[in-house]
């Protein structure tokens, strides 16, 4: 069988990347900054940058004007859920469990999107799939299950679990709408809305730094 390595190939690999290391480096932040305050911070600028290429490629107007009122409804939605919901759980998660649970946590998101997929009709789970599930709760069950790790706590574990879970519901209920929108629109306009939410509980915690 010839093997081959397409651009989106690359672009996945690149994902998982910097996805990889995104827990190291929050872990590595959270030393010399509070959680709230940082993640504050990080969403805002996330969310102008997201702004400034939607504004260059499309132009904030237009994509305004192009969105009904069942797609505002849906990224209210998705902003809650996936970037407010998710982040307060996620860093308070990092900041309290070690970086191989969390990661290893967050490597059954393929999984939990299979399974909220196919109870939606989406798609069908394969036995393939089925043994994908097993081997993932196997992994966790002997890295996270395991006590008296160092800078780990259950607590931190359930509360990455959590995070996981709304990820994952975010995966799935944004399918609709990229369907009538780019991944780039509702990737700002969700972040956007979630930054709104989180501000409230990270800015008191930046005028604190010094």
């Amino acid at each position: 069988m010839r093997f081959s390595f397409s651009r989106l190939d690359a672009l996945l690999l690149g994902m998982t990347l910097i996805w990889g290391s995104n827990f190291s480096l929050i872990k590595a932040a959270l030393r010399q900054m509070p959680e709230l305050g940082f993640n504050a911070l990080r969403m805002a600028l996330g969310s102008l940058l997201f702004a400034a290429v939607i504004q260059h490629r499309h132009g904030i107007r237009a994509v305004a004007s192009r969105l009904q009122r069942r797609d505002w409804i849906s990224l209210i939605t998705l902003g809650v859920i996936g970037h407010f919901v998710y982040q307060l759980l996620f860093m308070a998660g990092v900041a309290r469990t070690s970086v191989a649970n969390s990661s290893l946590i967050f490597g059954c998101t393929p999984v939990t999107v299979a399974l909220l997929s196919s109870s939606l009709g989406h798609e069908r789970i394969t036995a393939v799939r089925w043994a994908g599930v097993a081997l993932s709760l196997a992994g966790i069950y002997l890295v996270v299950g395991q006590a008296n790790q160092r800078g780990a706590s259950l607590f931190g574990d359930v509360l990455i679990f959590g995070a996981m879970l709304c990820w994952a519901a975010y995966t799935v209920g944004s399918r609709s709408l990229l369907t009538r929108h780019s991944p780039l629109v509702v990737t700002g306009v969700t972040m956007t809305i979630g930054s709104a939410l989180y501000a409230p509980f990270g800015v008191p915690s930046l005028l604190q730094l010094d």
